[in-house]
């Protein structure tokens, strides 16, 4: 079952910050990110799991990192997150994005809901397939319409 990532506690819940002489870091690509991350001031490669950032490709973070996340502190940065096709794939995005409208009007919140008049009508195909037809046949002027492969 997938679980949010961890985010920063609200300021009144914050700890006093601690002074860090050096920043862990670990880099599971041999690319620039690599070659940028070894020559920073004040930062030290390791190879051990007590990094303080971590740079992996997504396939590491969506086998590996709910293991090694428990023992991670809150301020631990990773750059990828679980499921984060969610948001990058524009079908997930324009998804989550109608689940979204649903759910406040679902709520009686439709002010909020006319708030993500932001991205156009879009169908996923072929599964929105009947619908887009509907809507094409509704369509008294000229539309234009955009098919994306």
């Amino acid at each position: 079952q997938d679980r949010p990532l961890p985010f920063p506690r609200s300021s009144h819940m914050q700890r006093q910050p601690q002074k860090k002489t050096e920043i862990k870091w670990k880099c599971l690509l041999a690319n620039c990110i690599h070659e940028v991350l070894s020559t920073r001031q004040g930062w030290r490669e390791t190879d051990r799991d007590d990094w303080d950032f971590i740079w992996a490709d997504k396939d590491w973070i969506r086998m590996h990192f709910d293991e090694c996340r428990a023992g991670l502190p809150p301020t631990t940065k990773v750059n990828h997150f679980r499921n984060h096709y969610e948001l990058t794939r524009k079908d997930h995005m324009v998804k989550n994005l109608k689940r979204m409208i649903n759910n406040l009007r679902r709520e009686d919140r439709a002010s909020e809901a006319a708030m993500y008049d932001f991205f156009p009508v879009t169908y996923a195909l072929p599964m929105e397939y009947g619908v887009f037809v509907e809507d094409y046949k509704r369509q008294t002027d000229k539309p234009i319409w955009i098919a994306k492969p």
